[in-house]
């Protein structure tokens, strides 16, 4: 069974709880802990008690002073380290969890102020939601929590396997003084798809520089293709007749034939004078 705090929650303790609940597959509480829990490993003890102790399934950060919470407690027991190593932003989650928003607005080296604007209302809305909860979660959330678990481990489980689905048929040129990610080659596994392909990761751990992702529209029954770019204020794409879509902002534009790109590029973008 797994016990978690009651009363406020935060991301922590919510996602902590998300992966235990996928992993486990037990029941979850919101309950203060007692002795019992952390003395016996059948209980998984998430975000209280003041013991960390994997092998009695102990997660609990609030008497040490690293820069960790119970949600990478329990990815580490899971995964081991390395995992972090191409998840960079869990270590957000740790700082503000631990040391609070001005801690993490610095790491994330914008103004506290501005932090609080840009929470999603989507997290403020389910966190909410789960703190509300008293005693043992059910259905919807228990569900909903466990999709949530899966989708955080299999991130983590996939990392690896979607770099080198990139590999197989990547390529990289410039046309026009324009540097392109060309990703339409590329072999993907059963149930994956082109969106899952981690091409900011790929290009940073290449430290290349990238103007437009070419890639394939996979909203399109009917095939298509669709060029994303990484920056409107260097590359924004304009309406045109080649496109069957044009994002407001230019960001992305999508076409049906993959020749045509090049008048894309040509003739209906907005380009930076820099």
């Amino acid at each position: 069974m797994i016990i978690v705090h009651d009363g406020r929650a935060h991301e922590d303790d919510f996602l902590a709880t998300c992966v235990l609940i996928y992993k486990t597959n037990q029941r979850a509480l919101r309950t203060k802990f007692t002795s019992e829990h952390l003395e016996n490993s059948e209980y998984w003890v998430v975000d209280q008690g003041l013991s960390f102790n994997p092998e009695l399934h102990n997660f609990d950060h609030h008497h040490i002073k690293e820069e960790i919470c119970g949600f990478t407690m329990v990815l580490d027991y899971f995964y081991g380290k390395t995992y972090r190593e191409d998840f960079p932003q869990l270590r957000f989650v740790e700082i503000y969890d631990s040391y609070g928003s001005k801690s993490a607005a610095k790491f994330a080296k914008v103004s506290e102020e501005s932090l609080s604007i840009i929470h999603s209302p989507i997290r403020n809305s389910v966190i909410s939601v789960f703190s509300k909860i008293t005693g043992e979660i059910n259905d919807p959330m228990y569900s909903v929590m466990k999709e949530i678990g899966k989708s955080i481990c299999e991130e983590i489980e996939n990392c690896k396997k979607l770099m080198q689905m990139i590999e197989s048929g990547v390529q990289y040129y410039s046309f026009e003084n324009i540097k392109i990610l060309d990703v339409t080659n590329c072999k993907l596994d059963e149930g994956f798809k082109i969106e899952n392909l981690p091409t900011r990761k790929y290009c940073k751990d290449k430290k290349i520089e990238v103007d437009v992702v070419l890639t394939i529209d996979s909203r399109n029954l009917n095939g298509g293709y669709r060029m994303v770019s990484n920056n409107v204020d260097v590359i924004k794409f304009l309406p045109n007749e080649k496109s069957y879509f044009c994002h407001n902002s230019g960001f992305l534009i999508a076409f049906n034939d993959l020749d045509d790109y090049k008048q894309i590029l040509v003739n209906h973008i907005e380009k930076s004078k820099n």
